[in-house]
């Protein structure tokens, strides 16, 4: 990871400022749902997907956890440019993923390949994220995208651009 990064890295850095932003400011959220496919929203910007078969619970080393997690990477990975220089608190309503992003560890292999990425974004674009356990129903618009309820999104975030991001291809190998 630190080769990866020390390669595109332009060796400029800057402190970041002492205030949290949060994910109600941004107007960014994820979701993760364990059987059907995941998202996130930024303002009008969303993305959404379904889960690839080795991403799915059954699969060796897969949690709710780890999807929850896939869902934020793949956001930070989308808008990174949109957070870089902010301290970020993200909410979420999995404890687990709380643990994992506040402390970058985990004894589960595959959440640490997720661990290391989110921390090569962050690194790029200069931005530091934290993590606070939240009830899932404070999070509808992405509780709808996860859920595929489109009707519903629709009715949540009249705002919302007409179609997705798509979401990188070299994330689905994750």
């Amino acid at each position: 990871m630190w080769g990866q990064f020390i390669h595109t890295w332009n060796g400029a850095g800057f402190f970041l400022p002492t205030l949290w932003v949060d994910s109600d400011s941004l107007e960014l959220y994820t979701d993760a749902s364990g059987t059907l496919g995941y998202c996130g929203i930024l303002g009008k910007k969303w993305f959404q997907g379904q889960w690839e078969t080795h991403h799915q619970l059954n699969a060796p080393g897969i949690s709710i956890a780890w999807q929850e997690l896939f869902a934020l990477v793949v956001g930070c990975h989308l808008w990174g440019a949109e957070l870089a220089d902010k301290r970020i608190v993200f909410y979420c309503d999995n404890e687990s993923f709380v643990s994992i992003v506040n402390s970058k560890r985990s004894r589960i292999p595959r959440v640490m390949d997720l661990v290391r990425h989110l921390t090569l974004v962050t690194l790029r674009h200069n931005f530091y994220p934290r993590a606070k356990h939240i009830e899932g129903k404070k999070k509808e618009i992405a509780d709808s995208l996860s859920l595929f309820q489109m009707d519903r999104f629709c009715r949540l975030a009249p705002h919302a651009d007409l179609a997705a991001c798509p979401v990188p291809q070299e994330l689905l190998v994750i």
